[in-house]
């Protein structure tokens, strides 16, 4: 059983961290989805955030 709170987990800080480890080890996805993640990244994070919230 997960005893860390969900929203811990999943703020908008471990999201932008994690998107900060994917550039630097490489992501395993295609370059290009990645690209256009970033271009708007505080957009895309804060929608995948609210989507983890619900």
């Amino acid at each position: 059983m997960l005893k860390i709170p969900y929203q811990t987990i999943f703020s908008q800080a471990s999201l932008e961290e994690a998107l900060k480890l994917i550039k630097s080890k490489g992501s395993g996805l295609d370059k290009e989805a990645l690209d256009e993640f970033k271009k708007d990244a505080k957009q895309n994070i804060d929608e995948l955030y609210a989507e983890l919230m619900e």
